[in-house]
């Protein structure tokens, strides 16, 4: 019953790459932050709620990107070099953790975005809606959003080669277009979810 759970492949694919990726680049220092991370959250979660949340609870790692992205700062500073093109280039790491390192950030920078847009209005009209509507796609929808982050990442990917690049080199045109493609798709996940909950009331 459990593994017949889409959601928990997703998970498991997620990780098993991530950890694979990670030992064969040797980015021991990315992996083992993410590592803390998770730990840390699993620790507070079940001082929050003893007897619910444990560490080993599988609602401690239904949102692996919330570990995986922050972590990546340390790829982001020591191996990240900037061309003379305007053009940027993760020194280390792989195209898989470059693409996905990339990715993450603006990912997440275009959810940062929405939602400060519903807290600068909120608890107006819509956004008491909204706004969890958020956090619920962040937390508990893995296969929306590693899914997004994978369609973002083979984006990223197809226009490098269309452009004869490396995967692992980034330019501003296109980390714009990655942050608007995940902010629309974010506003979509919204909007659909709205409409499934006011279309049954």
């Amino acid at each position: 019953m459990m593994w017949g759970n889409i959601s928990l492949w997703v998970l498991a694919l997620y990780i098993s790459l991530f950890v694979w990726q990670s030992l064969r680049q040797r980015q021991w220092l990315w992996l083992w932050l993410a590592v803390l991370l998770w730990l840390g959250s699993a620790v507070f979660s079940m001082r929050l709620l003893p007897g619910v949340l444990g560490v080993a609870h599988i609602g401690n790692v239904y949102a692996p990107h919330a570990y995986v992205v922050p972590a990546s700062v340390c790829l982001w500073l020591l191996a990240w070099r900037r061309h003379a093109k305007g053009s940027w280039q993760m020194r280390q790491g792989g195209d898989y953790l470059a693409l996905l390192a990339v990715s993450g950030v603006v990912q997440h920078l275009s959810f940062i975005v929405l939602l400060l847009l519903v807290y600068s209005s909120y608890p107006q009209g819509l956004t008491l809606y909204v706004w969890p509507a958020l956090w619920y796609q962040y937390w508990l929808q893995p296969v929306f959003w590693l899914g997004s982050q994978w369609l973002l990442m083979a984006l990223f990917y197809a226009h490098r080669r269309l452009d004869n690049e490396a995967p692992n080199r980034f330019s501003w045109p296109q980390l714009q277009a990655g942050f608007l493609i995940s902010l629309l798709i974010q506003a979509l996940f919204v909007l659909v979810d709205l409409g499934k909950r006011f279309g049954h009331g």
